[in-house]
């Protein structure tokens, strides 16, 4: 097959997808498994106020076109509605609802950092791109009850609780 202009392009941009969603996985396995109080953690999140945080804003924009992306159908889906629901979960986490987790957890671990300006920050570029704090909330507690709802285990149970923790700190800040 010949080279075209459209098909290089399509590669580059099949590749440059799939880079941005291993840095998203890498970024959020060093803050979820980077102790709480650490100075790693602390340097991890700080590069996202780095540069008039540009990291931050970057990271919005990428929860808008996946959040976009995945649309509404996430949003019917119910644990309760037994294997038929299982089946569209797994077919949403294959299209992008499972990036779309990744980021909302970034998103939570930067709003439970407690830095004023970022949270603020935070809330300012969501808002710009039509979203809140309420969405990523959401998709963290869908996530809760497909993935940990039911299960035991002592790894379970600490991944389980972090996650809980992440959903009530941003649940209260949407009730202050």
């Amino acid at each position: 097959h010949p080279l075209t202009v459209s098909s290089v392009c399509a590669c580059l941009c099949m590749f440059s997808t799939l880079l941005q969603e291993h840095v998203v996985s890498i970024v959020t396995n060093l803050l979820h498994k980077v102790p709480l109080a650490s100075k790693s953690r602390n340097r991890v999140l700080s590069k996202f106020a780095e540069q008039e945080c540009e990291k931050l804003d970057r990271l919005v924009e990428l929860w808008s076109e996946y959040s976009e992306k995945i649309g509404p159908a996430a949003d019917s889906l119910e644990p309760s509605l037994g294997e038929e629901a299982e089946e569209q979960y797994l077919e949403l986490l294959g299209s992008g609802l499972y990036v779309l987790q990744q980021l909302a957890l970034v998103i939570a671990y930067l709003w439970a950092s407690g830095d004023p300006a970022v949270q603020k920050r935070l809330v300012f570029v969501m808002h710009q791109y039509g979203h809140t704090l309420r969405e990523v909330s959401e998709v963290l507690q869908r996530q809760f009850l497909f993935v940990y709802e039911g299960q035991e285990g002592a790894k379970e149970d600490e991944e389980k609780e972090r996650l809980k923790g992440l959903i009530e700190i941003i649940t209260k800040s949407l009730s202050d």
